[in-house]
């Protein structure tokens, strides 16, 4: 119970000081209001969430004996109206995840990829990670860790873990820009349109607190292409990805959505753009 107690009350300071953060980035103009809007309702409800879970830690015990499974005429609705958090929706959708984990071909390679490049492995660092490791060395490693999880399909896990990071680093670019990645492909597969925004939204967020941050840019290009059907927006991303000097296997795996949003826009290909696999 304590445990739980001091859990809770380190998740809503966290998601206070994420709410405080976005009021900034929006008031200094580096975040839109669109998703301004959106950043603000996630972490809301699940400050909600977690306000609700520590006023049933508060109340009194003393009636827990007569209680049922039966839900009171008081408690019913609401249980029934509480907000339900982003994370939360995933967990319950986590069969619903395993009927649709086959993901369309370049959407795979563009996760897996990053694996090599966002998950370096700590100098001295063991299989299993260290568990004396603070600060920023252990951010390092658990988002090494979240991007072994996604090669190995354990999306739900390494979400649930770059959700830990955040609460640790509410600036942390790659667990911005993954997490993002994946909330919004989940939202995408599942027609879920609140996953897609809230995804989108932390994605350009990573943009924000990052901009040299490459993955970042990829990323939200493809949603502006992909997801938006917007090709002027995502030629915008791309450029900024380029000027990033990605490297070459991220560059080849999203060459043939560069191109196609290069195309579609009315603009000449940049000749460092390489030809897609099997395509002309």
């Amino acid at each position: 119970m304590t445990d739980e107690r001091w859990h809770l009350e380190d998740r809503r300071e966290f998601l206070l000081r994420s709410l405080d953060d976005a009021d900034r980035e929006h008031d200094a103009g580096d975040l839109g209001d669109d998703d301004y809007r959106v950043l603000c309702r996630r972490d809301q409800e699940l400050l909600a969430d977690v306000e609700a879970r520590l006023a049933e830690l508060a109340a009194p015990s003393s009636g827990d004996a007569e209680r049922t499974d039966e839900p009171t005429a008081t408690e019913g609705p609401e249980r029934e109206h509480r907000p339900r958090s982003l994370l939360r929706r995933l967990l319950l959708r986590r069969r619903k995840w395993m009927l649709v984990a086959g993901v369309a071909a370049l959407v795979a390679a563009m996760v897996l990829l990053l694996v090599d490049v966002t998950a370096p492995r700590l100098p001295g660092q063991s299989a299993t990670g260290s568990i004396t490791l603070r600060g920023k060395a252990l951010i390092t490693q658990q988002v090494a860790q979240a991007a072994t999880l996604v090669s190995e399909g354990h999306v739900v896990t390494a979400l649930e873990l770059y959700e830990k990071v955040l609460s640790e680093n509410p600036k942390q670019p790659e667990a911005l820009a993954e997490g993002g990645w994946l909330e919004w492909q989940t939202g995408s597969q599942t027609h879920d349109a609140a996953l897609e925004s809230a995804g989108q939204a932390m994605v350009t967020r990573a943009t924000v607190v990052d901009p040299g941050f490459y993955a970042g840019h990829l990323y939200l290009g493809t949603i502006e292409l992909l997801g938006a059907d917007d090709p002027s927006a995502a030629v915008h991303e791309y450029q900024a990805l380029l000027s990033e000097h990605p490297p070459a296997a991220s560059l080849a795996s999203a060459a043939g959505d560069i191109r196609q949003a290069f195309t579609d826009a009315g603009l000449p290909v940049p000749a460092g753009v390489p030809e897609p696999k099997g395509g002309s």
